[in-house]
């Protein structure tokens, strides 16, 4: 009677074991499960709100300090339009607040911006989508 005792006393601590071992893998697997959810939708929304649009400039002019360009939008949906652009010279920066249409294009005119030759345009929330300028060739390539 003894030795059964003992034998369900062992298979009781034995189920305890795991039961304890099943909860904590199920535990952890739900944290990393949950985690690696949660950076893949950040990080997939934050690309993805970069292709919905396109720009181009054309227009270019600079003199006395002063750039006028045209900046064109072609947007697939008016949520994923760009707000505000970035441009960008190797010691300044200006930020550039565009209306918030569908496919449009507007004119920017900067004051008191010095340009060498080159400067970079981006949209503010996409830098990867960024365009290298050049003032005399008055054109503009994919960076």
């Amino acid at each position: 009677m003894a030795e059964q005792h003992r034998k369900v006393t062992l298979y009781l601590f034995l189920l305890a074991v795991f039961l304890f071992l099943v909860v904590i893998i199920v535990t952890r697997g739900y944290k990393e499960t949950k985690a690696s959810t949660e950076y893949s939708n950040a990080t997939t929304k934050s690309v993805l709100q970069c292709n919905f649009f396109s720009f181009s400039v054309s227009k270019m002019s600079y003199g006395s300090g002063t750039l006028q360009l045209s900046i064109s939008i072609r947007v697939t949906d008016e949520s994923t339009a760009p707000k505000n652009f970035v441009i960008k010279t190797s010691d300044q920066q200006r930020r550039i607040n565009i209306p918030y249409y569908l496919d449009f294009t507007a004119p920017v005119k900067i004051e008191d911006f010095i340009i060498d030759d080159r400067f970079t345009i981006y949209p503010e929330d996409c830098p990867q989508n960024r365009k290298e300028c050049d003032i005399q060739q008055k054109s503009c390539v994919v960076a």
